[in-house]
């Protein structure tokens, strides 16, 4: 339901977007502008960036999916809000059959040809170009799950849509 509503949601770009992207010259898919995009994500308590730690969490993925799944997005903070709803579930004060993840990018997960993954990490912390359109990105396709299943509670409410 959730990708459904929004796939179509158009993203922000800026000229400081399109000129991060274009750093990654054998990468298509790198080089296109912000969308909405449904896929797998690795929630880990190890942070990774480069090449080779991208490789592992890469190979993470496919094994956690049993070669199904490949790795879309970075996701090195929502195991510790699966746990607390987990343990909610647990205590029957959540359900965790209805938790929904939405993640943003807002850098990647490799470095662009010619720029060491510590270079990469570290030289725009403070004012990556992608940090607030993700912010943006992630209030502009929220809203409308939020909105949906608020207007038609009646209808989610004792189902998982």
């Amino acid at each position: 339901m959730a990708y459904g509503l929004t796939k179509q949601t158009p993203l922000a770009d800026s000229p400081e977007l399109k000129a991060s992207r274009a750093r990654f010259i054998k990468d298509p898919i790198a080089q296109q502008p912000p969308k909405v995009a449904e896929g797998d994500s690795l929630g880990t308590d190890h942070f990774w960036h480069g090449a080779v730690l991208n490789q592992w969490a890469e190979d993470w993925v496919r094994l956690y999916t049993r070669g199904k799944g490949s790795l879309e997005i970075a996701d090195c903070e929502d195991q510790g809000i699966v746990l607390a709803i987990e343990k909610l579930d647990q205590l029957g004060s959540s359900k965790k059959s209805r938790l929904l993840i939405l993640r943003t990018a807002s850098n990647f997960t490799v470095p662009p040809p010619g720029t060491s993954p510590v270079k990469s990490l570290f030289e725009n912390l403070a004012s990556s170009p992608g940090y607030l359109p993700s912010l943006e990105a992630n209030y502009q396709v929220g809203s409308k799950v939020t909105t949906e299943l608020l207007n038609h509670w009646d209808q989610y409410q004792d189902k998982t849509p």
